[in-house]
């Protein structure tokens, strides 16, 4: 776990060496471990238009149950869609807003937008992104996290450090951890992407 890793993989195909210590530290520290003081579940759902139907979905259907059994759902929102949610729709979202929640999914979701070393021009894309959501936001009255959820996981340094000098969001959010990215190869040890959140990029 400690030698610089490459790519997530390395993570995943060393399970076996620590899955056995994590499964035994576990029950050895007892209640000196932190613990959930319940149970939670979250659903995360990337694209989808904020309408009462986007393709299968129900959303008048799914927000119920969320709310019935107590879990979450979290839909990835791409920020050029701010023009396109109708009134009739967004009063759905706002009933339900203690079951589900918005947060930034890229800006235009074109093929690889943030894998760019441009900062200049991720920089642009950053705040183009949040204009949107805000825009959205005041049109709507849909409040949004401040999380970035990449498009195709596909992103680059430079873009984790365009939204770390917006100073606007909390992180980001993305199953591959480390860039897609050759300047982006041993900077994180693969004990780093065991922690629940990681800052090795930016801080």
């Amino acid at each position: 776990l400690h030698p610089p890793a490459r790519a997530k993989l390395e993570l995943e195909v060393a399970t076996d060496q620590y899955l056995r210590a994590v499964i035994f530290l576990k029950p050895a520290f007892g209640e000196h471990c932190w613990h959930a003081q319940s149970s939670a579940a979250g659903l995360v759902i990337d694209d989808a238009l904020l309408q009462r139907r986007y393709g299968c979905i129900d959303f008048g259907k799914l927000l119920a149950s969320a709310r019935d059994h107590h879990y979450h759902v979290t839909v990835a929102f791409i920020p050029w869609n701010h023009w396109r949610t109708r009134d009739h729709d967004a009063a759905l979202f706002r009933e339900y807003s203690d079951v589900v929640s918005v947060c930034v999914h890229g800006n235009d979701h074109t093929k690889a937008e943030f894998y760019s070393e441009n900062e200049r021009d991720l920089a642009a894309r950053v705040d183009e992104a949040l204009k949107r959501m805000e825009s959205h936001r005041e049109r709507t009255g849909i409040a949004y996290e401040p999380l970035m959820v990449w498009p195709q996981e596909r992103y680059s340094v430079q873009a984790l450090r365009a939204v770390s000098a917006s100073r606007a969001f909390l992180g980001v959010v993305n199953a591959r951890c480390i860039p897609d990215d050759p300047t982006a190869a041993g900077q994180v040890r693969a004990a780093d992407l065991l922690l629940p959140a990681q800052d090795s990029w930016v801080g």
